[in-house]
């Protein structure tokens, strides 16, 4: 996020095409959206100098789980993803993405970065300093294999999936054990092939969860985007 002269760590996303499409997490932009006056990415892996670039949102989604109706049919789809393209990108370092559902004793990643002081920094000659960001590298499993569930109820996540409320429930997500710094949303979700299997979208550090957005649906929904 990006005032004047001033830029804000929101959260983490990926490229995943040698055109620079640039996915995360929807809430990440969108969340923010009345904050931010102009939006810009960097690469501090990539980058010494972490250069500001400019990027074109081409599809963006995000409904709050806690706000989802009752009685919406149990295969609903939770709606958390931005889709956006890279302008003048020129890197030649790219995920690919695996549309496969992870098994359930797989291992995974979230690899991303969040800021410990929620500080913001100045904005000099297009570039900025985010040496402050730490680096977030932590491993995950599945922790129910089918329907992924999302509530504010604690006590849900100790239940058996098949008993809790159906509006709590959604088909295109995972809920996996372990949880991220916040910050971390929209970073990717990789397998030990370092092939995309999903979106972090956040979770309770003190129940030990989180929630990803499937692979198989960030493909239905950018794959006809040029």
């Amino acid at each position: 996020m990006i005032t004047e002269d001033n830029v804000t760590h929101l959260g983490c996303g990926f490229v995943t095409s040698k055109k620079g499409l640039f996915i995360t997490a929807g809430h990440v932009l969108l969340y923010h959206l009345h904050e931010i006056q102009r939006i810009r990415i960097a690469f501090p892996e990539l980058e010494d100098s972490c250069s500001l670039y400019k990027i074109k949102v081409l599809y963006s989604e995000y409904l709050d789980p806690t706000l989802r109706r009752t009685g919406i049919n149990k295969k609903s789809f939770h709606q958390d993803l931005a889709i956006c393209r890279v302008l003048s990108y020129n890197f030649s370092r790219h995920f690919k993405i695996q549309t496969k559902r992870p098994g359930e004793d797989e291992i995974l990643r979230v690899k991303g970065y969040y800021n410990p002081d929620k500080v913001s920094v100045p904005i000099i000659n297009n570039t900025v300093d985010l040496s402050f960001l730490e680096t977030e590298d932590t491993q995950f499993q599945i922790k129910h294999r089918g329907l992924s569930i999302f509530s504010t109820d604690s006590n849900d996540y100790e239940k058996r999936p098949a008993i809790v409320t159906s509006e709590k429930k959604f088909s295109n997500c995972l809920t996996l054990r372990n949880s991220a710094h916040p910050g971390v949303s929209g970073a990717p979700v990789i397998n030990s092939e370092d092939k995309i299997v999903g979106i972090f979208l956040g979770g309770n550090q003190n129940l030990h969860y989180s929630n990803i957005l499937c692979s198989k649906y960030i493909r239905k929904n950018y794959r006809f985007i040029s």
